[in-house]
């Protein structure tokens, strides 16, 4: 595959039970120059060895992700926890990472009010720590049944709770797309975007994860993507693929079909829908 379009980013997620070193090899074969990477993956290798791999590919990160959530309801784990978070924050410096991507974690019993305050405790060292490094943090909309990732699964919500801590947003738009008066949420958080993340949505779907190549199902990704351009979003769209489709197809075809597809549409030459 040729060059692809400059905000193209695709994700390790696609490949989540690979190697790093089968990741290099097919971010070579697909031509990927920018991508978001899982951090097991990193881990898999050893933070410092995985940090000088990807510094000598001279890869563009757009971000990082993966970091286990803080459970709001257990605040004696907090301070444990953020021993990872530090080291997520390192490598995202070092590798300059346009972003360190987080949900917003489980919340147990908690009242949705009591889970953000929670969450304002637990993350305060984490973004305060994050800002001085130099790395942006961006929370990720979560789906309604994966409330083990995260207690906030609108976009809207995601886009007011980021904008209380001057986080970013990462818009996972599996999660969102059919959410009410969408247009008008991406133009106004269009500033505060770190990435917006597309796959598929198939009609008939009854699990999570099961996402599809952009193009095989009803999510108007040309829509949003219009919606999100005309709204004053400049930053990278990010192919995330996974789940038993991804899987059955393999993920290596998946992922160039669906940089395929993206490229397309980004050039303007793909479809509208």
């Amino acid at each position: 595959m040729g060059e692809h379009h400059p905000r193209l980013s695709l994700s390790s997620v696609c490949t989540f039970a690979w190697s790093l070193e089968e990741d290099l090899r097919l971010w070579d074969q697909v031509g990927a120059r920018r991508v978001g990477i899982a951090l097991p993956t990193l881990e898999a290798v050893g933070m410092e060895r995985a940090v000088s791999m990807l510094q000598a590919e001279g890869l563009r990160i757009a971000n990082l992700i993966g970091v286990s959530p803080f459970r709001l309801d257990a605040p004696g784990e907090w301070s444990a926890h953020r021993g990872r978070t530090s080291e997520a924050i390192g490598a995202a410096a070092a590798l300059g990472a346009e972003a360190l991507l987080y949900t917003t974690g489980p919340f147990g019993t908690l009242t949705w009010e009591q889970a953000a305050a929670a969450f304002a405790d637990a993350f305060g060292p984490v973004f305060a720590e994050a800002a001085a490094a130099g790395v942006q943090i961006g929370l990720e909309n979560t789906g309604a049944l994966r409330y083990e990732n995260g207690f906030v699964t609108t976009l809207s919500d995601t886009v007011d709770l980021a904008r209380s801590f001057g986080a970013t947003v990462c818009v996972e738009t599996w999660n969102c797309w059919p959410e009410r008066n969408l247009a008008a949420t991406l133009a106004g958080a269009a500033g505060i975007i770190s990435v917006i993340q597309l796959s598929d949505f198939v009609a008939g779907t009854h699990q999570t994860p099961d996402r599809a190549v952009p193009g095989d199902g009803m999510i108007p990704i040309g829509r949003i993507v219009a919606a999100a351009e005309g709204g004053g979003y400049r930053g990278p769209y990010e192919l995330e693929l996974i789940g038993p489709r991804i899987e059955a197809e393999g993920p290596a075809a998946a992922v160039a079909r669906g940089l395929t597809f993206l490229d397309a549409l980004l050039d303007g030459t793909g479809v509208t829908r």
